[in-house]
């Protein structure tokens, strides 16, 4: 619930901030965020972003209607599909800086990201798309607060289904990849057997 109350008030933060054009104060904030992931992980992407609060929405939406979205496509798994949107994503921001040109790179982002999760699931954003995600998955590959799985671990496979980004792989056992996991709670509240804890890496 609080992490809900956080969201809605970081989204209703960012349209006001887009309402009187001051849309730079939430990029001070999601560099915040780039810093705080290096401690903390991707805190930004699970309390603050607001393309994850909308995305959440549209998710929450069709369980309800029970649609289910498209599979990923496979080109978009590739690696060089996510450099590129950040490519983009800094090279935007670089050229408005520049020119000082207004295009509502941030909004456009949004309504990318809702559009996805609309026609496929959300962890295609998260996992594969998100260029601001893609930045915080390198820069919090440093930190050592995170989420593990311990031995209590019975292998169901909630977790993993569960995970908006696709974080919570499997070899010999289920593990979370601390840089790719958005602190979300999802994993946490599905597992039965209270496997998952906090403050280790895997």
């Amino acid at each position: 619930m609080v992490r809900i109350l956080a969201q809605a008030l970081f989204l209703a933060a960012f349209v006001a901030l887009v309402i009187i054009g001051k849309v730079q104060f939430w990029i001070a904030l999601f560099l915040l965020g780039v810093a705080v992931s290096m401690l903390w992980g991707r805190l930004y992407c699970g309390w603050a972003c607001p393309m994850h609060a909308a995305m959440r929405g549209i998710a929450w939406l069709k369980r309800k209607l029970g649609i289910k979205g498209a599979r990923t496509p496979a080109f978009v798994k590739k690696p060089a599909v996510r450099i590129a949107l950040v490519i983009v994503f800094v090279g935007s921001f670089v050229f408005l800086m520049v020119s000082g040109r207004q295009i509502p790179v941030l909004l456009i982002l949004l309504g990318l990201s809702a559009l996805v999760t609309i026609v496929f699931n959300e962890s295609m954003w998260h996992r594969y798309l998100c260029p601001q995600g893609a930045i915080l998955s390198v820069t919090a590959r440093v930190s050592k607060n995170g989420l593990h799985i311990d031995q209590s671990c019975i292998g169901c496979g909630a977790c993993a289904r569960l995970c908006p980004a696709e974080a919570i792989v499997k070899s010999e056992r289920y593990t979370v990849q601390t840089h790719e996991c958005i602190r979300c709670g999802k994993c946490e509240a599905a597992c039965t057997a209270k496997a998952i804890q906090k403050g280790g890496r895997t």
